[in-house]
C-alpha cells in the first residue's frame, strides 16, 4: 500500500506543534503514515508518536545528528526515502523544514512544492495550491512525475485533521551510524530565548490595531 513520510521535528525533548497537526492531516489520504525521527537522545519523543496511530515510526539514531544540519539530515533522509519508497514526503514548512527539502528534492531528482497553504489526495496523486507573486495569486500544482513527491505546508494552515488514537505503531530504528559521512558543517552553539508574550504564528485569532488606536 502507497504511504507517506512525514518528517517529524523536535525540541526540547517534544514533538513540535506543527508535527503533530502534519501527521494528523496525513491521515486523509487514506494511506498509509509513517514518520521519520532522526537524532540523538530521541526516546521520548519517540514515546510522544506512538499514541497517533502511525503506521512506522523510523528511528534514526546518531551523535552526528543532535543537531541539525542540512547535510546530515538529508543523507539520512536520502536513504531512508530510496529503502522504503514513500509515495509522498511531508514535512512542515519551518525554518528547519524550509531548508531540509529542498537538498531532499535535488539529491532524490524530483520535484518540490514549497510553502503549500492546501493539500489534497487524489487517487495516486499529491496535489496541492502554494501562493505565488508575494501571496497575490494561488496555484494549484499536481505532482505528473514517478518518484516521492514532496511538499512542506505552511503551519498555520495545518490544524484540520484528527490523530487515528493508538493502533500499535511499530517502531523500526534504523542504524544509519556508520552511513553518515565525515561532517562538513557542525553546529558550534545554539541561543534559546524563551518567549514571555503569546506565539502570534500559533494564533486561530489576531486582532491588531493602526497607529491611530494607539497600539
Amino acid at each position: 500500500m502507497a504511504s507517506v513520510l512525514v518528517v517529524a521535528e523536535y525540541r526540547l525533548g517534544r514533538i513540535c506543534q506543527t508535527t503533530l497537526d502534519l501527521i494528523a492531516i496525513a491521515f486523509c489520504s487514506g494511506r498509509n503514515v509513517n514518520a521519520a525521527l532522526l537524532g540523538d537522545d530521541i526516546q521520548e519523543s519517540v514515546a510522544s508518536l506512538k499514541g497517533l496511530g502511525l503506521d512506522k515510526i523510523y528511528c534514526v539514531v546518531d551523535s552526528n545528528l543532535k543537531n541539525y544540519t542540512a547535510e546530515a539530515y538529508s543523507h539520512v533522509l536520502h536513504e531512508l526515502i530510496r529503502q522504503e519508497q514513500p509515495q509522498v514526503v511531508l514535512a512542515a514548512h519551518t525554518a528547519v523544514g524550509k531548508d531540509l527539502m529542498p537538498h531532499l528534492a535535488a539529491g532524490l531528482d524530483v520535484g518540490l512544492a514549497s510553502d503549500c497553504t492546501e493539500i489534497s489526495f487524489r487517487e495516486d496523486r499529491l496535489f496541492v495550491r502554494r501562493p505565488l507573486y508575494g501571496g497575490r495569486v494561488t496555484a494549484e500544482v499536481e505532482f505528473l512525475a514517478n518518484g516521492p513527491q514532496l511538499a512542506s505546508i505552511r503551519p498555520s494552515v495545518l490544524r484540520n485533521g484528527k490523530a487515528r488514537g493508538e493502533c500499535g505503531a511499530e517502531t523500526k530504528v534504523i542504524p544509519f551510524g556508520t552511513l553518515l559521512p565525515e561532517p562538513k558543517t557542525r553546529l558550534m552553539r545554539e541561543d534559546t530565548h524563551v518567549m514571555e508574550r503569546a506565539d502570534v504564528s500559533a494564533a486561530e485569532i489576531v486582532v491588531s490595531g493602526g497607529r491611530s488606536l494607539g497600539s
